[in-house]
């Protein structure tokens, strides 16, 4: 009866198995038809190929030694060492030149014939990639490089505005530029927050941050691994520090030259320093900076000089001098005064004297040259009542003063006395009075209207005759309307038109 041999077999190109995948006395089937190969593990651990070729103008992935591969672009075959392609056949072209092109850390060296082609490790998961065939970096959120090529922080400092869940939060509205938030959960970074940063559907775990920058909202994930740092050892001059995820340091002490930590000795000597010490510096007159500068400093005025009229310039010039009038006036016996820079002749006439009258007092008495003028009448009562000056005295005024008010009929005014006893006008839109009256008061108006579409609602008024008036709209004509209040009943009257 036949048997199947069933082995660990793959259909995928150049997929070989892993040490831990295979026993020592068991073997490995690739069955692609690119090329199939066997494989076992050898007794230091390591996988081997077993025969098989590989039929490919390109290189195989993830060779192992023993591997063969038949070059069907150059009609070459290699088999590989563990560390380069050795050709074996095929092509040759003569010369000694290279024999050898070795690949190290982070380069990897293939042979194609006589061709070597060299491959740089870029790791774009690390940054890494390459434009314009040259090898650049990719900066992360506000990271850019300086005019020197050098990396440059894009914020300067940050402003903690508190904590937020980005999982579920929306985005925060109307941030100031370089506000930070610290989230506060594990989760997803929700749709909102997505879109705000322009980052993916990432995990998001606590102390990751958002910083609103110049172009938008960044997301700033949390270190993986944050470090312990602690001090192992110290002596007069140097101190040990320890690191729980990265490499130790040793702090030195400071020299002339370079910085670093105080020493001991250092430190006994600042101990010897009183509290309020200071070093002593020389003053210096023209320092304007510094421990040597004078503070404070008296003005020194400049030397003595005799004073020169006819100086234009320097320390010696009269500054606003006087106009020198070039002369005398004529001796006449008449009067003369200066006028465009001549002597004019002062022509008798105008004031010459002021007397001072009733309730006037003037000073200087005399009433020549500059004298003021004032009244020895006092100020009226201020008690809210109406004076008028009679026999060199205030005196009350209790009948009715008529004040005209010629702006609010045209308005929703409060009906008062206050800015009127007679209100002249018309009114070109619908209007509304109020009472504003006290019992006693009374105003007078005369009203007329712009259209006959206009009116005014009244307030509650008793009329005289028992209906409110119709207003007017003829060009010139008034209605004649009183209206007074008894008590705090406001009557009204309407007196007819008034052209």
């Amino acid at each position: 009866m036949a048997v199947a041999i069933i082995l660990k077999s793959s259909s995928v190109e150049d997929r070989r198995p892993q040490p831990a995948q295979l026993s020592f006395n068991e073997i490995s089937l690739n069955y692609n038809e690119a090329g199939p190969f066997i494989c076992c593990k050898d007794s230091s651990g390591k996988i081997v190929q077993l025969g098989g070729v590989k039929f490919n103008a390109d290189v195989p992935a993830d060779a192992l030694p023993g591997t063969w591969w038949w070059n069907t672009g150059t009609k070459t075959l290699y088999v590989w060492d563990g560390l380069i392609w050795n050709e074996v056949g095929g092509q040759s072209g003569g010369g000694t030149g290279i024999t050898q092109i070795l690949g190290d850390d982070g380069i990897d060296a293939f042979v194609n014939g006589s061709v070597v082609t060299l491959n740089v490790d870029a790791d774009s998961n690390k940054g890494l990639h390459f434009l314009a065939d040259r090898l650049a970096i990719n900066v992360g959120a506000n990271l850019s490089f300086d005019s020197e090529g050098r990396l440059k922080a894009d914020i300067l400092s940050v402003s903690y505005k508190g904590t937020l869940d980005l999982a579920n939060d929306p985005v925060v509205s109307n941030p100031n530029l370089n506000d930070a938030y610290i989230n506060t959960v594990v989760g997803t970074l929700n749709a909102a927050w997505q879109a705000a940063t322009g980052e993916g559907a990432v995990a998001v775990k606590s102390g990751d941050a958002v910083i609103y920058g110049p172009s938008g909202w960044s997301f700033i994930p949390a270190s993986a691994t944050p470090t312990d740092l602690g001090v192992n050892g110290r002596t007069a001059t140097q101190l040990n520090i320890t690191s729980s995820t990265g490499s130790n340091a040793a702090l030195l002490a400071a020299t002339d030259l370079l910085a670093g930590l105080m020493t001991a000795g250092d430190k006994d000597k600042l101990d010897d320093i009183e509290d309020g010490a200071q070093v002593n510096v020389n003053s210096d007159w023209v320092a304007t900076t510094g421990d040597a500068e004078i503070l404070n400093k008296p003005t020194i005025p400049a030397a003595q000089v005799n004073s020169d009229w006819s100086a234009t310039s320097g320390i010696a010039q009269i500054l606003n001098k006087p106009s020198v009038i070039d002369g005398d006036a004529p001796s006449d016996g008449k009067n003369y005064g200066r006028k465009d820079a001549a002597w004019s002749e002062i022509e008798p006439g105008g004031v010459t004297q002021i007397s001072a009258g009733t309730n006037v007092t003037i000073s200087p008495v005399g009433g020549t040259g500059a004298v003021t003028v004032n009244t020895d009448i006092g100020e009226a009562p201020n008690d809210g009542l109406q004076y008028a000056r009679q026999s060199e005295a205030w005196t009350e005024v209790t009948g009715a003063i008529a004040i005209v008010d010629t702006t609010s009929i045209n308005t929703n005014f409060a009906i008062s006395p206050d800015t009127g006893t007679m209100f002249i006008g018309f009114i070109n839109a619908n209007r509304t009075y109020t009472d504003d009256m006290d019992s006693g008061e009374s105003i007078t108006m005369m009203v007329r209207r712009s259209n006959a579409a206009y009116s005014i609602t009244w307030p509650s008024i008793k009329w005289v005759g028992g209906s409110q008036p119709i207003l007017p709209s003829a060009t010139g004509a008034y209605a004649i309307i009183t209206v007074w209040k008894a008590g705090t009943t406001l009557f009204g009257s309407y007196g007819g038109d008034a052209s």
